[in-house]
């Protein structure tokens, strides 16, 4: 499992924002030929962007499914 955490700039919303990204990389040969399945959450009002892998068994459904 690999985790990410930065920061990139959003021309949208005219300011830097930050970005969690979880890869489950420990997938089956045959299913890297594939894409990863992609999930996006969004995170607002009273929290950041880190929210959703402190709160949330983020990490163990993306091993669990790929």
């Amino acid at each position: 499992m690999a985790y990410f955490a930065g920061v990139i700039r959003s021309s949208v919303l005219g300011m830097d924002t930050g970005l969690h990204v979880i890869l489950p990389y420990e997938r089956p040969a045959e299913a890297q030929r594939n894409p990863c399945k992609t999930l996006y959450l969004l995170q607002g009002l009273g929290d950041n962007s880190a929210a959703w892998t402190r709160y949330t068994m983020l990490e163990i459904y993306a091993r669990s499914m790929g």
